[in-house]
C-alpha cells in the first residue's frame, strides 16, 4: 500500500506544498545547493500517510489543468470571433462591364 502512496506523491509534487508539511512535522530531509530531498523508502508509514493524504486534499495539479483548459477554450473563442468580424461582405454590382468586375476582383486583394 505504501509502494501506491509514495508513486501518487512523487507523480503529484508539489515542492512549496512540501516543504512547509517538513518543517511543520519535522519530518527529516537533506538539503544542498540542487534543493530539498526526501528519502521517502526510509520515511515511516505516519510520514507517509501524512504526506500523501496532504497532497490528496489539496491537489492543485487538477485545478491547474482545468484553469489552462478554460484559457484554451477562452482564447479559442476569441478567435473565433476575431475570424468572424474579419469576414468581409460585398455587395453584388450589377450593370457593370467585364472590366470594372475584374478592377473590382483585383482590388478585393489589395
Amino acid at each position: 500500500m505504501n509502494q501506491d502512496k509514495i508513486k501518487y506523491i512523487e507523480e503529484n509534487k508539489n515542492n512549496t506544498s512540501i516543504f512547509k508539511l517538513l518543517l511543520e512535522n519535522n519530518i527529516t530531509y537533506t538539503k544542498n545547493n540542487n534543493g530539498i530531498f526526501i528519502n521517502l523508502s526510509k520515511l515511516s508509514n505516519k510520514h507517509i500517510d501524512l504526506i500523501y493524504n496532504n497532497f490528496k486534499n489539496n491537489n492543485t495539479k487538477n485545478i491547474d489543468n482545468e484553469r489552462d483548459k478554460l484559457i484554451k477554450k477562452y482564447k479559442q473563442s476569441l478567435i473565433n470571433k476575431q475570424n468572424e468580424t474579419n469576414i468581409k461582405n460585398y455587395k453584388k454590382f450589377e450593370n457593370l462591364t467585364e472590366k470594372d468586375l475584374q478592377i473590382i476582383e483585383y482590388s478585393k486583394k489589395i
